[in-house]
């Protein structure tokens, strides 16, 4: 008996917390912005203070090989700037597992150059990529402690690199925040969720083919 009363005490206690103790609804571009703050924040504040090279914590392939190490530091840089800063762009390079979200690149490009095919919906773009953020980023090990990323693909793997890989490199990934260049006012941020085709097609929902986009960049690749 004394047990029930105590369960009936705490479920009523639990109803009567104020809405506003409750864990708030962040808007996507919201959280967009606050993962692509904590991504940049190490970098960038030990960058401007010298001492990116005396504090971050590197990480290398198992199979890198014999150049310059201190090409991290300018990969880091560099990949980093042409994810957040929108008028700096990188055609599509996608070829290692560790770059993440860099995969999505021509995604973002479009959404941002506003672009999309008629096909696909600015809900259905931001729904779909924001989905995949916090799939990858949210519980999972893609960050040392001080804040840097980690080779991995969704989590600490470092037998995913490439013998060309550095954690520097990985800042590829930021590629996919260029939308973040569109105005908080912009369709691609109002407009609401919908689904996009794989979630239509997982939940027995009618869905369009979708069909490869390409552009006209050629990349010349030795390999």
């Amino acid at each position: 008996m004394k047990k029930t009363i105590v369960l009936s005490v705490c479920l009523l206690l639990l109803m009567l917390v104020p809405a506003s103790a409750k864990k708030k609804e962040v808007s996507d571009r919201a959280y967009w912005s606050a993962l692509t703050w904590k991504m940049s924040q190490p970098v960038l504040e030990n960058m401007a203070k010298g001492e990116l090279q005396a504090k971050m914590q590197t990480e290398f392939s198992p199979s890198f090989d014999n150049r310059n190490k201190k090409v991290l530091y300018m990969e880091c840089f560099g990949r980093l700037m042409a994810g957040i800063a929108p008028w700096l762009s990188l055609p599509d390079d996608s070829r290692s597992i560790p770059y993440c979200m860099a995969a999505m690149q021509p995604l973002a490009l479009i959404a941002w150059y506003k672009t999309l095919p008629k096909e696909l919906s600015n809900g259905q773009v931001r729904a779909a990529l924001t989905k995949s953020l916090h799939r990858m980023f949210d519980d999972q090990n893609n960050f040392k402690e001080g804040g840097y990323l980690t080779i991995g693909f969704c989590s600490h793997q470092p037998n995913v690199a490439d013998w060309y890989t550095n954690n520097g490199s990985l800042y590829m990934t930021s590629l996919v925040f260029m939308p973040l260049g569109l105005p908080a006012t912009d369709p691609f941020w109002t407009d609401a969720a919908q689904p996009w085709t794989q979630v239509k097609a997982w939940g027995g929902k009618p869905f369009p083919k979708d069909h490869r986009w390409a552009d006209t960049i050629k990349t010349a690749d030795k390999w």
